[in-house]
């Protein structure tokens, strides 16, 4: 394997009903429809949504008019998609990923009102998705920081 085909990062879809988990490789065209598409709804007849992911965006392309909904709102039009968004293809939820990059990139800290920021999104998103959400703060020296960072991402590449 090539070193630049080690680095791709991949993106995946969670179907809710039977816990399905489907991945979506970097040029790889993924359907979501009727009998002979990748996730087969036996309500649908023809292509009904097409997913591209491009190695760093999530492109939706509706086939069908009024068969799909992005983040609640009729998906009429190609879109870009993020990680974390929801899709629903005939009344059934689709949840959309993409995995971390490989090399975990450096980041500042935040100030203060980026972080209450940053936590109000989160905790915004949990309610809004009825799904939990956990807060972690760890205060470390400097230098515990650096280690910790290098542990958790090493973790995050095993």
């Amino acid at each position: 394997m090539r070193l630049e085909e080690k680095k791709k990062r991949g993106a995946f879809l969670i179907h809710e009903r039977g816990d399905s988990l489907y991945e979506i490789g970097a040029d790889q065209k993924f359907t979501i429809g009727g009998e002979g598409c990748t996730v087969a709804l036996s309500e649908l007849v023809g292509v009904a949504l097409e997913i591209r992911f491009d190695g760093d965006e999530l492109h939706l392309i509706p086939r069908a008019p009024g068969v799909c909904h992005h983040q609640g709102k009729p998906l009429d039009e190609p879109a870009v998609a993020c990680a974390g968004d929801e899709v629903h293809v005939a009344g059934e939820r689709l949840t959309l990923g993409v995995e971390a990059p490989v090399d975990v990139p450096k980041r500042r800290a935040l100030s203060h009102d980026e972080l209450l920021a940053r936590i109000r999104e989160e905790l915004a998103r949990a309610e809004r998705t009825l799904r939990p959400a956990s807060l972690l703060l760890i205060r470390l020296s400097r230098q515990d920081s650096i280690r910790f960072h290098e542990i958790a991402a090493a973790a995050l590449r095993e």
